[in-house]
């Protein structure tokens, strides 16, 4: 991965002290730091104001009448707090710094937000536009607020002030796991863990060691809530003893074990909406980073809620993130060298015929709805206009990135219009292509029909079944273990490709491509011994 540090050589990044010398059609959060830096971890306490008049206009030396008070502090996220715009972590508190709930600017009654800072996402909306679909798809999903943040009075920008995943009625609405409940009906919940990277173990609590082929990741459950230093030892057997159930008959033949089929374990309506969104963005970070899961009492595993967005919809230039082409479960197959690869679900599910059916049905279902091009635009065009014109040219006033490459940017728009303008239309390209195979699968094989290499491991001389993807393959590629390429051979969309090949022994990666070199299925392993 390149050195991200190197990105912002080439930015010049000013802070402008507005004061008092702008008015916004957007609520404006002001922090008063009285100084002082605000840390990583752990959260100051500082004053806050809220402003948002019914008139709609807002000036930052109005009153604060939505909040006058105090927030804890910090900086948040990783990869993100390589950027000038940070992100924050917040709570409202009072004078003593005690937690304090409230309910404000649409938001139900809660102390727990995040201030995201779109920077890569020069778009702005693309969290916020995520977040609204699977609002429209899921039973919970982070609210939004589109906001102006000032910081001792220097202009920060526009953020998108969201609700923190958390157990509570109004978001992950499950039972409070207590200390106490270690046995029967109360041990069975309320549990949130999530895939995600980790700088400290201790926060995992354990690592599956079930996969279906070599290359998926083993699967780090990280704890969220309880967290890692409030949940029980008896708690943590309930809960990885339930998923282990669950992934021991997802991953046997008849997706069963001792008669029970993995869907008694987990909703696979959740499952079916999680995926689709993940697929309909392309999220880079899909099923291996910020994926969430929760279990009640007396409930099955759920997925979700979703989280972090802001390098999907074709804005990542590496993975093969910024090509509308190809599925995000197929991850470990187009990067099987990132360490942070996918488990083995993901795939899995989609080899299960019945749940392959109910994939599709939801898919043709939310295609004639929220998953309908116009649907989609006028999603996008509403999102913009509620930041409006002048917002947006203050904050790329303040970060002045328009035109210029930021990790992990697979496009560069000299504008924001033109940056708007390519997710529409990627979106239309990804449509074409999830259509496509969609109807592909209904019609042959399904989404996951592999191409087979065989014998493998082989001595130099093998046979690759195309299948499938022979009417539209024109080169296999072979990479060494290092992701070097060592062989480039034409198909002549041929369905068998039988080789003789003279190559070291190893672990080779097997590409098929088609003429505008699109990867078609999935990357396959080869050894030669």
């Amino acid at each position: 991965m390149k050195n991200i540090l190197i990105l912002f050589s080439f930015l010049l990044i000013s802070t402008i002290a507005y004061g008092q010398d702008f008015s916004s059609t957007l609520p404006l959060l002001i922090v008063q730091t009285n100084g002082d830096e605000i840390p990583d971890e752990p959260k100051i306490l500082v004053k806050c104001g809220i402003i948002h008049n019914e008139n709609g206009v807002n000036h930052p030396s109005d009153p604060w009448n939505v909040y006058d008070g105090h927030i804890g502090i910090e900086i948040r996220g990783q990869s993100s707090t390589l950027y000038p715009k940070k992100g924050y972590g917040i709570e409202f508190r009072d004078a003593l710094n005690q937690d304090v709930q409230i309910e404000f600017l649409g938001f139900p009654l809660e102390e727990d937000f995040v201030l995201h800072g779109p920077f890569a996402d020069k778009s702005l909306i693309r969290n916020a536009f995520v977040y609204e679909l699977a609002a429209d798809m899921m039973p919970y999903a982070p609210r939004t607020r589109f906001v102006e943040l000032l910081i001792d009075d220097a202009y920060q920008g526009v953020y998108l002030l969201l609700e923190k995943i958390k157990r509570d009625p109004n978001r992950v609405d499950i039972a409070k796991l207590l200390p106490e409940d270690k046995e029967g009906e109360e041990v069975e919940g309320g549990y949130i863990l999530r895939f995600d990277k980790t700088d400290q173990d201790e926060e995992i609590l354990w690592t599956s060691d079930i996969m279906e082929q070599p290359g998926d990741n083993l699967g780090d459950f990280v704890a969220f809530e309880p967290k890692f230093d409030e949940i029980q030892n008896e708690q943590v057997d309930y809960i990885q003893s339930y998923i282990e159930t669950f992934e021991t008959a997802l991953l046997n033949e008849d997706f069963s074990s001792q008669g029970i089929r993995y869907d008694a374990y987990i909703d696979v309506a959740s499952v079916i909406d999680f995926m689709l969104i993940t697929e309909l963005t392309k999220n880079i970070d899909g099923y291996r980073i910020s994926t969430f899961m929760y279990k009640d009492k007396s409930d099955v595993l759920k997925i979700g809620p979703i989280w972090d967005f802001n390098f999907a919809l074709g804005n990542a230039d590496y993975c093969e993130g910024g090509d509308p082409v190809g599925w995000q479960f197929n991850f470990n197959f187009v990067c099987p060298w990132d360490s942070k690869g996918n488990h083995f679900w993901w795939r899995r599910f989609l080899e299960d015929p019945v749940f392959e059916n109910q994939f599709i049905e939801r898919y043709e279902v939310l295609r004639q709805s929220i998953f309908h091009i116009d649907s989609l635009y006028k999603r996008i065009d509403v999102l913009v206009d509620r930041i409006g014109e002048d917002a947006i040219n203050r904050n790329f006033e303040t970060y002045d990135i328009l035109g210029e490459w930021v990790w992990p940017n697979n496009f560069v728009g000299g504008s924001h219009q033109a940056e708007i303008q390519y997710i529409k239309d990627w979106l239309s390209d990804r449509l074409l292509f999830m259509d496509s195979s969609i109807t592909m699968a209904k019609n042959i094989e399904g989404l996951t029909d592999p191409i087979r290499i065989y014998p493998n491991p082989s001595n130099g001389q093998f046979t690759i079944d195309l299948g499938k993807y022979s009417i539209s393959s024109r080169w296999i590629l072979l990479y060494n273990s290092q992701g070097q390429l060592v062989q480039k051979i034409e198909t002549l969309y041929e369905a068998e490709q039988v080789l003789n090949l003279d190559l070291p022994q190893g672990m080779y990666y097997v590409r098929i491509m088609n003429e505008t070199a699109k990867t078609l299925g999935e990357v396959q392993k080869l050894i030669i011994y």
